[in-house]
């Protein structure tokens, strides 16, 4: 679920898989905290300004360790801002997106990712 295709014209056009898995997307942003056959925790922390390119969630909840204002856009070009309070609680049906901390503070969140 974490992949997409893309070509790389200095290898002649050949089609290559490009990783949407975002501990590989922004392993300076991502840490795995824990991981079995029917779930995957990571922490995510953003700074003010912190950016993460594209990349993609299969259903998931996240728990915000430390609330703020992060701005999410998609393939399509569409966006939207998301606020949030320490505590609060997310449910994110499976999606691609990249994410900015367009906030004044760290936001800090624990995501929960449901695998098949």
């Amino acid at each position: 679920p974490f992949g997409r295709r893309m070509v790389n014209p200095d290898d002649g056009g050949a089609v290559q898989a490009a990783s949407m898995d975002p501990l590989e997307v922004a392993p300076h942003l991502y840490s795995k905290k824990f991981e079995n056959e029917r779930i995957r925790v990571m922490e995510v922390a953003f700074k003010p300004g912190d950016t993460i390119d594209m990349h993609s969630h299969p259903d998931h909840a996240a728990y915000l360790l430390a609330g703020g204002t992060l701005t999410l856009s998609y393939p399509d070009g569409t966006s939207k801002v998301l606020e949030g309070n320490t505590g609060d609680v997310f449910w994110i049906p499976a999606e691609t997106h990249a994410a900015v901390n367009t906030g004044t503070t760290d936001v800090r969140i624990l995501v929960f990712e449901l695998k098949p």
